[in-house]
C-alpha cells in the first residue's frame, strides 16, 4: 500500500518520496472511506516524517493528539496502531517524566497483547527515563525486566545495551563487582555481534573499573588490548580514534601511579602524535600535554616539560583545566616533595571548553529514539 511504502521510505531516509506516498494515501482515504485506524497510522507516520525534517513542535503536537485518542480506544483497535513517536520526542527534549508516563502505558499494553519486541524497547526507554529522573532502583529493576524479555525474543543487540546500561549504573554507584559482571556480559554480546566499536568501548570501561578497584595491572591488560587492536586496525573511524586516544591517556595515568614514568611518557607521546594527525581529537590535547609535562618532570627532563608547557599555554585555561593542573601539582608534591618553579604559575580562565568524559557512556548508549516504535 501507499502507506506501507511511505513507512519504508522513512526508514530509508527518502523523505521527499515518503511525504508523497503518505499524502497520496491520505487523499485516497478521504475520497473512499473514513477509517480512523488507518487515519491514525498515517498521522503517526506524518509525525515521524516531521521529526526527521526537524519540525519538532509540529511532530510533538500531532503525536500528543493521536496518543490521547489512542489510549482510550478499545484494545482491538489500539493493537492495530503501534507507531506513535511521542516517547522519542519527549526523550529528545529531555522531558523524561512525560516520556515515562507514555512508556508505562505503552509497555503495559504491549504486554497485554503479547507484543514482546515492542514491550522490550518500551521498557528500555522507561528504564532510561527512570535513570535520568534519579530513580536508580526503578531503572535497574526495569533494565533487568527488559533483559529477561530480550533473552526470550533472542534480541542480542538490545540485550547488549541493557547490560551496558546496568554496568553504567553500577559504575556510577561505585559498585565495582556488579559493574564488572554487567560489562563482561555486554562485552561477550558485542564480540558475538562482531561490533568493534562497542567491544572497544566496553573494554575501556572494564579498564576503568579495574583502576577504581586498585587493580592497575588488570586495567593495563585491558588498555593494551585496546591499543594493540586499534593500532593494527586497517581503517579507524572517528569513534575508534577517540577510543584509542582515551586508552593512551588512561594508560599514561596508570603508569605514572605505578612509577613507570618512561612507559607513561611513551603512552602520552602516542596520544600526542595521534591528536596532531586528526584535528577532530583536539578536545584531548590539553590532558595529553599535561600528561607529557607530568611524566617528563618525573623523569627529570625539565627542558622537554617546559616545551610542552609552552604548547599548553598557547591559550588560557578553563576552570576544569585548572583543576586538572592542580591535581598534577599535588601529585608532584607527593612524589618529588616540591613543584618546579616553571610549572607553578597560574593561567586565567576561558569560558568555553569541549569536555571529554572519562567513561565512554555516551558513545556506547543506545539511540533510544530509533528503537522505541
Amino acid at each position: 500500500t501507499l502507506r506501507e511504502m511511505g513507512n519504508l521510505y522513512i526508514q530509508e531516509g527518502k523523505l521527499d518520496i515518503a511525504h508523497e506516498s503518505i499524502e497520496a494515501s491520505r487523499v485516497l482515504l478521504d475520497q473512499y472511506e473514513a477509517n480512523p485506524v488507518e487515519a491514525m497510522i498515517l498521522k503517526n507516520l506524518k509525525a515521524s516524517l516531521l521529526l526527521l525534517e526537524g519540525k519538532i513542535s509540529e511532530a510533538l503536537a500531532l503525536s500528543e493528539e493521536t496518543f490521547q485518542r489512542w489510549k482510550n480506544w478499545p484494545p482491538e483497535d489500539k493493537k492495530k496502531v503501534l507507531n506513535n513517536e511521542l516517547p522519542n520526542i519527549y526523550i529528545n527534549q529531555k522531558k523524561f517524566a512525560e516520556a515515562k508516563k507514555v512508556l508505562i502505558h505503552q509497555a503495559k499494553f504491549y504486554e497485554e497483547i503479547g507484543e514482546l519486541h515492542k514491550q522490550a524497547y518500551a521498557l528500555y526507554g522507561l528504564a532510561l527515563c527512570c535513570y535520568h529522573l534519579q530513580e536508580i532502583g526503578e531503572a535497574s529493576q526495569t533494565y533487568q525486566f527488559c533483559a529477561k524479555i530480550s533473552r526470550k525474543i533472542k534480541n542480542e543487540e538490545l540485550l547488549f545495551h541493557v547490560f551496558n546500561e546496568l554496568g553504567n549504573i553500577s559504575f556510577v554507584q561505585r559498585d565495582w563487582n556488579h559493574a564488572v559482571d554487567h560489562y563482561n556480559h555486554a562485552l561477550e554480546l558485542a564480540q558475538h555481534l562482531s561490533d568493534i566499536n562497542n567491544s572497544i568501548g566496553i573494554t575501556i570501561n572494564l579498564a576503568l573499573v579495574m583502576k577504581n578497584m586498585g587493580d592497575n595491572q588488570g586495567a593495563r591488560v585491558y588498555l593494551k588490548h585496546v591499543i594493540n587492536t586499534l593500532e593494527t586496525h586497517p581503517a579507524l573511524s572517528l569513534p575508534l580514534r577517540q577510543f584509542l586516544a582515551q586508552a593512551y591517556l588512561a594508560l599514561g595515568k596508570i603508569n605514572i601511579h605505578d612509577s613507570k614514568y618512561t612507559e607513561s611518557r611513551d603512552a602520552y607521546r602516542d596520544a600526542f602524535h595521534l591528536i596532531r594527525e586528526h584535528s577532530a581529537l583536539e578536545p584531548f590535547r590539553f590532558s595529553v600535554l599535561l600528561g607529557l609535562i607530568h611524566a617528563n618532570i618525573l623523569l627529570h627532563r625539565e627542558e622537554e616539560a617546559q616545551e610542552f608547557l609552552a604548547e599548553l599555554n598557547k591559550r588560557e585555561w578553563t576552570g576544569k583545566e585548572e583543576t586538572e593542573v592542580d591535581e598534577v601539582k599535588q601529585e608532584l608534591e607527593k612524589y618529588l616533595g616540591f613543584v618546579p618553579e616553571f610549572f607553578n604559575k597560574k593561567k586565567l580562565r576561558l569560558s568555553s571548553y569541549s569536555e571529554t568524559r572519562e567513561l565512554s557512556l555516551e558513545a556506547l548508549g543506545l539511540e533510544v529514539e530509533k528503537h522505541l516504535h
